[in-house]
């Protein structure tokens, strides 16, 4: 993975690039991430908040507290609803960038799995991971 990545939404209106490489790849099983994905998780790549950068467009935003107890603003396309980055308010140095808007996803490759008490049956989740049944601190 060689900086600059790049990524945008699906309609192309929100477009971004990203100067480091990913800390971790983390695949969340909570209720709130198979809402958001439509399917049984979500994926986010963690970055520094000074690796992304917002090359076109305005991000919409929306805030709720996460399954955790934690805050979560997530940062989306006005126009097509995709999701690009969460982020925690108490946090903000840290970014969780939704890899799926990336421009090559062949990067995604999750090092963990967090909230496996939420998790559906079918997933089988990839031995040598790290895996946890509920949020661990990051």
């Amino acid at each position: 993975m060689k900086p600059p990545i790049t990524g945008k939404c699906q309609c192309g209106n929100i477009q971004y690039e990203i100067s480091q490489p990913f800390l971790k790849q983390i695949v969340c099983h909570c209720s709130e991430c198979q809402k958001l994905s439509a399917t049984s998780f979500s994926i986010s790549a963690i970055i520094p908040q000074d690796a992304f950068k917002l090359v076109k467009g305005e991000l919409a935003s929306y805030s709720r507290v996460a399954d955790s107890g934690l805050n979560n603003n997530c940062y989306f396309c006005a126009n097509c609803g995709n999701r690009i980055y969460h982020q925690n308010p108490d946090k903000p140095e840290i970014v969780r960038l939704k890899p799926g808007t990336l421009d090559d996803t062949s990067i995604i490759n999750p090092t963990m799995h967090v909230w496996l008490q939420s998790k559906q049956d079918w997933v089988v989740i990839p031995e040598g991971v790290e895996t946890h049944d509920t949020q661990p601190v990051l």
